[in-house]
């Protein structure tokens, strides 16, 4: 949060089954980001009013696009969650709908609201192989009106 920089070695692992490399996500990050995940919670999380003050040593641009990813990825990540938890017959929380609920509502039916919560929610998304990168850099400037 507070600008340092670190370099972390990311395992790569071979199935042995399927034969295909998959990367080792440790807990403190989240996929195609460059910032630690409680950086990012810290930003995006629906209580914070003040983004401007926010001690995480990033540029406002960077901020601004933490949020818009935010906005844009909770739907899929909640139906995500739904999907994985019926594929291993959980009991799956029902809120009315995303539209209705609060943003902290769902959040917290899923995986509460106390510190980690982006971490617990991307973990599983990622470990079943859910997460989607669809939307590359260069395609950026292309999409805007």
């Amino acid at each position: 949060m507070n600008g340092d920089r670190s370099n972390l070695r990311i395992r790569r692992l071979k199935c042995d089954d399927c034969l295909t490399i998959h990367h080792e996500l440790p807990d403190i990050l989240v996929p195609h980001k460059h910032y630690d995940a409680a950086s990012i919670e810290a930003v995006v999380h629906p209580q914070n009013k003040i983004k401007d003050r926010l001690p995480v040593g990033a540029e406002s641009s960077t901020l601004s696009r933490w949020i818009r990813w935010f906005s844009l990825w909770l739907t899929d990540a909640i139906r995500c969650l739904r999907a994985i938890m019926l594929r291993y017959f959980m009991q799956v929380p029902n809120p009315s709908s995303p539209r209705d609920s609060s943003v902290l509502h769902l959040i917290g039916e899923f995986v509460g609201i106390e510190d980690g919560w982006l971490t617990r929610l991307v973990r599983p998304i990622v470990n079943t192989h859910s997460w989607l990168q669809t939307r590359f850099a260069y395609l950026s400037s292309l999409n805007r009106s």
